[in-house]
């Protein structure tokens, strides 16, 4: 089964307990790899209301925006919304880390 089945899986609570914990790490393996979809969905489970803290905030960005050089409209939507509220700090972060996420695994 590949890493973003079990990560909606997990995310959904569909023939497995739900653990967004774990739906966070399969769609990271997923996302990692460059797939466009798990990086938009890992970041929306980063950019859920209930639980923002500003290092998810940050990469949740970081994911949107690797999803729209991708090709996800939804995506680029969605940095571009989430990327008002940030200040010029934050911006300067969120591009640190998408550089960081571009970097091939080794």
């Amino acid at each position: 089964m590949r890493k973003s089945s079990w990560a909606s899986k997990y995310q959904s609570g569909s023939g497995v307990e739900q653990d967004v914990e774990k739906a966070k790490r399969y769609f990271r393996l997923c996302a990692a790899s460059g797939t466009p979809e798990c990086q938009l969905s890992l970041a929306k489970l980063l950019l859920n209301p209930r639980d923002r803290p500003e290092s998810h905030v940050l990469e949740g960005v970081a994911w949107l925006r690797l999803a729209a050089g991708h090709g996800s409209a939804e995506a680029k939507k969605m940095a571009d919304l989430e990327a008002a509220h940030l200040d010029e700090s934050q911006k300067k972060s969120v591009s640190q880390f998408e550089h960081q996420l571009e970097q091939p695994r080794r």
